[in-house]
């Protein structure tokens, strides 16, 4: 009796070790598609047969089967349904796995054309597991985000799992992504715009290696390329700001799940943040892009304008934000205007806002002019050591970052000649007039002076007698 009893454990674990022997386990995706690869050697009168069965000693399902004619029929099942054989051939393909679908595949592989007949059978044993994130995606930038990779239920093969991230993404890093339990998660605790892109799942068992993609999908805010944008005055600007899914095609219906649900601006300056209520952009300058994406504000700029503004995105879970500084390329004479020709003009160029390799050039159209720059940070300045008629103008003040020309802004000199004084003018004209009058009156002092002496001439020339006759004075 005992041992009868032996033999029976025996035999059941010897059938357990063969069923074992000839199961091999297979994972897919939850919602994915696997195939379950068949190799048909037989000759042209092989007959094929897919069976499923939840359990080693569970009922039987047909899924596939194909006569030695080439006729095929399919089961009935649900499962069934979603079920051919691959690229035609023998290998059976599932589509749009459930969970419902784990359990053993058989295919049998019968060949007539040999006496007697010849028959081949595998099993497979599907595992099904789920690459899911926590929040679903798509994500909001700066959420804290945490990819799974698990097997549906207790699986006995313990896969060795780990994760391979997009091409630039490193894991491990301080700030970056964190992988813990056994590899099966993943944490991102700022998810960025980088971190878009397809996340490997790898599954290693028995030495296979399976890979599984998922897709990050982050949803950001776009604002201008450079954290300063210049401008000039009294010129209408975008200020851009659209919701960016990056390259990724987003339908609508997933953008509604996570929002919008309204947008705003605001302006900051001198410590001070208020509400900021103008026209908001119905997708002026970005034609790629929706007017439900974007966000984008235009404004005429003024010198209240230069400030801080803050483009503000509510969405279900969190809102998100992007700023951008407006500053305004100036040119500031150090003297009034109109300049008086002939004296020395100083003409600064300056910004508020200074950005890393930005420069400030002053350039005239006349090459062959003589004038001096100096340039510190944010101001250049242009010296004419004597303006002249030539100096007109226009002259311009373009502002670089690096090798980029980003604007620049022209200034036209208005010369004019020195205003003649009047005092002057009557002094000048008293003096010519006094002069004139003090000629005259030398002229007339010689004149009566001639005159005199002609008569004193006279005088000598005749002479009174002592004894004068009765007709007067002779001549002696």
């Amino acid at each position: 009796m005992h041992l009868d009893a032996m033999k029976g454990l025996v035999l059941i674990s010897l059938s357990f070790s063969f069923q074992s022997c000839l199961c091999q386990t297979v994972y897919g995706p939850v919602g994915g598609s696997v195939v379950l690869s068949c190799t048909k050697n037989g000759g042209h009168k092989t007959s094929l047969q897919w069976i499923f069965k939840k359990t080693t000693d569970g009922k039987e399902e047909q899924m596939v089967r194909q006569m030695s004619s080439g006729t095929i029929t399919s089961g009935q099942s649900e499962l069934a349904k979603r079920t051919a054989l691959y690229q035609s051939g023998c290998s059976l393909e599932i589509k749009k796995l459930q969970r419902e679908d784990e359990g053993y595949f058989t295919y049998t592989l019968t060949d007539s054309s040999i006496k007697p007949s010849k028959s081949i059978e595998k099993t497979f044993r599907l595992r099904l597991f789920q690459v899911n994130s926590v929040p679903n995606m798509p994500v909001l930038e700066s959420e804290t985000v945490t990819l799974h990779c698990n097997t549906l239920g207790n699986d006995d093969l313990l896969p060795e799992i780990s994760w391979k991230p997009p091409q630039g993404i490193q894991l491990k890093t301080q700030d970056g992504p964190h992988v813990s339990n056994g590899g099966k998660s993943l944490m991102i605790s700022s998810v960025l715009k980088k971190h878009r892109g397809d996340w490997i799942c790898n599954l290693k068992y028995e030495d296979v290696v399976k890979q599984f993609t998922f897709k990050m999908i982050v949803i950001g805010l776009n604002s201008s390329p450079s954290k300063v944008i210049y401008s000039l005055l009294h010129t209408p600007i975008l200020l851009p700001c659209f919701i960016d899914a990056g390259q990724q095609t987003l339908a609508m219906d997933l953008l509604d799940k996570s929002g919008p649900t309204g947008a705003s601006w605001k302006f900051s300056t001198n410590d001070k943040t208020i509400p900021y209520y103008l026209n908001v952009s119905n997708n002026i300058g970005n034609h790629g892009q929706s007017d439900s994406l974007n966000k984008s504000l235009a404004i005429t700029t003024s010198l209240e304008s230069r400030g801080t503004y803050i483009c503000e995105v509510q969405f279900q879970r969190r809102t998100l934000t992007a700023s951008v500084d407006l500053d305004l390329v100036q040119v500031v004479p150090d003297t009034t205007v109109p300049v008086m020709e002939g004296n020395e003009l100083n003409l600064t160029c300056k910004v508020d806002k200074v950005v890393e390799n930005l420069k400030l050039v002053w350039t005239h159209t006349k090459k062959y002019l003589n004038f001096q720059t100096h340039s510190f940070s944010g101001t250049a300045i242009l010296k004419i050591d004597k303006v002249t008629n030539q100096h007109i103008g226009p002259w311009r003040c373009s502002l670089y970052v690096g090798e980029k020309l980003m604007t620049s802004v022209e200034h036209k000199l208005k010369i004019v000649k020195p205003p003649v004084d009047v005092w002057l003018i009557l002094l000048v004209c008293g003096s010519i007039i006094l002069f004139a009058v003090l000629i005259t009156v030398i002229c007339c002092i010689i004149k009566r002076c001639q005159m005199m002496s002609q008569r004193r001439l006279k005088q000598r020339k005749y002479c009174r007698c002592k004894h004068p006759k009765p007709k007067g004075f002779q001549r002696v």
